[in-house]
């Protein structure tokens, strides 16, 4: 009996070292950022109007809802007002824009996925939504309808700056609403900096709340030992 002492201890240090390995493997934790939140928190955005368009963050971390400019002075909206043709009437909303931007710059190379909700009070085609890839506007909504769901996924590179927009062509009539929802940023080191897990700390959260399967590999352990020490006696 003496003997089977050593053995089965080193049965269950051998165990052990196996589950450290398991545990620790990984020194570097990856996340991809799900939500208005972490390193894309609305902080973290920069808003912009030409006009007196809004973001609205209330839904946050959950999506956002950018709000187009409408009857602005500052971008000669409403009725009355002179077109870039000269002709006093509805602005040229091929070349003319008023636009309400949200950015930021990626941290790292990956994608952008989102959901989109877009509906409109003007008339179609007066205030296109879509998103921003340095600076080049991608219309996702607004040309052909007043109202739009779908879902997009945007390949970005680090210092990339995304965004999205809502251009009020006209700025009068009605406005354009343009919500995100379910956003996901780049799959990378969190705040662009390596996370390293420390294999101590890991194995003894592990222990705490993982014991539901380290519990098994220790009694499977244990009845290996009974089973050799049963051979080791016949």
């Amino acid at each position: 009996m003496k003997k089977t002492i050593p053995f089965m201890l080193c049965v269950l240090a051998i165990a052990s070292i196996a589950s450290i390995s398991v545990l620790g493997n990984t020194q570097t934790a990856y996340a991809g950022i799900v939500g208005f939140l972490g390193a894309f928190d609305p902080s973290n955005w920069t808003e912009f109007t030409e006009g007196n368009g809004i973001v609205d963050t209330n839904g946050a971390p959950l999506s956002i809802t950018i709000e187009g400019s409408d009857g602005s002075s500052l971008c000669d909206g409403g009725n009355g007002f002179v077109s870039n043709d000269g002709l006093l009437g509805a602005r040229n909303h091929i070349n003319d824009n008023c636009v309400t931007d949200y950015t930021i710059p990626m941290p790292c190379t990956g994608t952008v996925s989102f959901d989109y909700f877009y509906e409109t009070n003007d008339e179609v085609d007066f205030d296109p939504a879509g998103f921003l890839l340095n600076g080049a506007f991608t219309v996702l909504a607004g040309h052909d309808e007043d109202t739009k769901s779908d879902s997009q996924v945007v390949a970005v590179q680090q210092g990339d700056v995304f965004g999205f927009r809502i251009d009020s062509t006209d700025d009068g009539s009605g406005i354009g609403f343009f919500t995100i929802s379910d956003f996901v940023g780049p799959d990378c080191q969190v705040g662009g900096e390596f996370l390293p897990i420390d294999s101590t700390a890991l194995v003894l959260a592990g222990l705490q709340t993982s014991a539901i399967w380290t519990l098994p590999i220790l009694v499977g352990a244990v009845g290996a030992g009974i089973a050799a020490f049963k051979l080791r006696r016949k």
